[in-house]
């Protein structure tokens, strides 16, 4: 005798199937990192110098370009980066507390007037 036998029991194995990934899904997005980025707001700026600034949850791990960055109470952060004449990439990375990640990669192009 089988504990489980799928052509017997078809309907209930393709309710495990679809319970299973739809569990898996649910959980991905309770569980998705949060990165809010407030500024730099435009693709384009002036000045060498510029502030990045945003929020993530409070218990994550975030790196720009790499290099940790130190979050504020409330999990906002500010971090100064120097850039470079014309194209610059910014490549921010959000790590949750269940280890799950979410990238985003700002370009800004500094043209000194």
């Amino acid at each position: 005798m089988k504990f489980f036998d799928p052509y017997r029991n078809l309907p209930l194995f393709i309710f495990l199937i679809i319970f299973v990934i739809f569990v898996s899904k649910f959980i991905h997005i309770i569980i998705n990192p949060k990165l809010e980025i407030i500024s730099p707001k435009s693709e384009y700026t002036p000045t060498k110098e510029i502030l990045i600034t945003g929020f993530v949850d409070p218990q994550s791990e975030l790196t720009i370009n790499n290099e940790n960055v130190i979050l504020k109470e409330g999990g906002s952060f500010e971090r100064n980066a120097i850039l470079k004449e014309g194209l610059n990439d910014l490549s921010l990375e959000v790590k949750n507390f269940w280890g799950v990640k979410k990238s985003k990669k700002l370009t800004i192009i500094y043209r000194e007037q």
